[in-house]
């Protein structure tokens, strides 16, 4: 049986939402995008995790498998001489990407997956029976969906189609093949790449070289208001650091805790939320665990280590508890809502100085550290937060949570994400 549709419908891609427990920051933007459309399908790559998030009314929800098996693999080598293939490849000279054959598989079969989505995407309108004319295609990720989004596009230009960019989506050096396949291509053939700092536009039009033509936007992510009757100022014996990330080499948490080792004279409790990604090795997390109990032979210090908690749980966190700093020290990042929804609380941040994190944090609101800063200074900047003053520790407070509101404000910042959508 058909659905018949009559206004306009988007359809959007991600990689979990609404199931498992990734993308949580996502919930907010549905929310306002559910608002302007007729009807919302939402294509998730994930098969296997069960609902963990309520969706709006209006959205529909489907899954899609991108991958390819093993005869797919084989097929796609006859991709090889195809226009876009070869344009690749001429891109590579100017990119100075490497002529290695570990790339030129990543970009063949990248190139056969987005000719998997662009056809599910004509199946799935077809099935829906939703107009060229009313239809919608939103890539979350500048990933292979956005690929096909561009493929469909260029057979379809009635269509509206675009992208967000985000971090490991979009720079390079985030990836194991230090590059990510047909920016260009995408860039050409989408309506508009919104990228989620100014940090990505920069490197967008300086590293890939790619002009921004009216098709790349700056348009940040943001969190929702929080109901906040005062910032937690009482100066008692524990300071309390809070950390939410995954646990894994880029965001590198055990920075944090070798650093906390290094204090032996103040009361500190740090709590972090997050778990250890699935990829991760044997090594590395018997490493971590046995830091974590050496950090917890220090008198001084108390460590817990919370795991995954839903958004809800977590923003109730905040809101019940002191926390008086938050920590990222992450080797490589966007702009981490993570450090949106802590500043959303008053709360003062360190975090280095890498991807578009000097967009949000700075000397006013917290503290910018170098990459590569030692565990020694770390904790000589930890110390310097505990150390403040009450009248220095509110001005902190304050200034981090003006950042958010006049930056990060989901209600700001997704409607005018949707304005800007209905222009394309």
């Amino acid at each position: 049986m058909k659905i018949k549709f009559d206004k306009k419908v988007l359809f959007v891609f991600t990689m979990e939402y609404p199931f498992s427990s990734g993308e949580t920051f996502f919930e907010s933007e549905i929310c306002y995008l559910a608002k302007k459309y007729h009807r919302i399908v939402i294509i998730s790559s994930d098969l296997i995790n069960k609902q963990t998030r309520n969706v709006p009314k209006n959205v529909i929800l489907f899954r899609n498998n991108i991958e390819i098996n093993w005869y797919s693999k084989i097929i796609s080598l006859l991709g090889f001489f195809s226009f876009p293939v070869l344009t690749e490849l001429f891109n590579w000279g100017k990119l100075k990407i490497p002529f290695k054959r570990s790339n030129i598989n990543y970009m063949l079969i990248s190139y056969f997956k987005s000719k998997k989505n662009s056809n599910y995407i004509e199946k799935l309108r077809k099935e829906l029976n939703v107009e060229k004319s009313q239809l919608y295609l939103y890539s979350y990720w500048w990933m292979d969906e956005a690929i096909g989004i561009a493929r469909y596009h260029k057979k379809n230009p009635e269509v509206r189609c675009f992208t967000r960019a985000h971090g490991y989506d979009l720079y390079f050096d985030r990836t194991s093949f230090g590059y990510l396949p047909f920016k260009k291509y995408t860039f050409e053939n989408l309506n508009a790449v919104f990228l989620i700092s100014e940090h990505g536009l920069n490197y967008l039009q300086e590293t890939l070289k790619l002009n921004n033509g009216n098709k790349a936007f700056v348009s940040r992510l943001g969190t929702e208001k929080q109901q906040i009757n005062s910032f937690f100022l009482n100066k008692d014996d524990e300071f309390v650091i809070v950390s939410c990330s995954h646990i894994y080499p880029n965001k590198r948490v055990e920075t944090i805790a070798k650093c906390l080792k290094l204090i032996t004279d103040k009361k500190i409790r740090w709590i972090h939320f997050g778990e250890f990604i699935e990829s991760i090795t044997v090594k590395y997390k018997k490493d971590f665990h046995e830091l974590i109990e050496s950090l917890r032979a220090n008198k001084n210090i108390s460590v817990e280590l919370l795991g995954l908690i839903s958004n809800a749980d977590l923003m109730k966190f905040y809101s019940e508890n002191k926390v008086d700093l938050f920590i990222n020290v992450s080797e490589s990042e966007g702009i981490p809502v993570s450090i949106m929804e802590a500043m959303s609380f008053g709360i003062p941040v360190i975090a280095t100085n890498v991807g578009g994190v000097s967009e949000i944090v700075n000397c006013k609101n917290g503290e910018l550290v170098p990459k590569d800063i030692s565990s020694e200074s770390l904790a000589k900047k930890i110390l310097s937060f505990v150390n403040m003053s009450e009248d220095q520790t509110k001005i902190k407070k304050k200034f981090a949570y003006n950042t958010w509101n006049a930056e990060y404000n989901a209600e700001i910042n997704y409607e005018k994400f949707t304005k800007q959508i209905e222009l394309l």
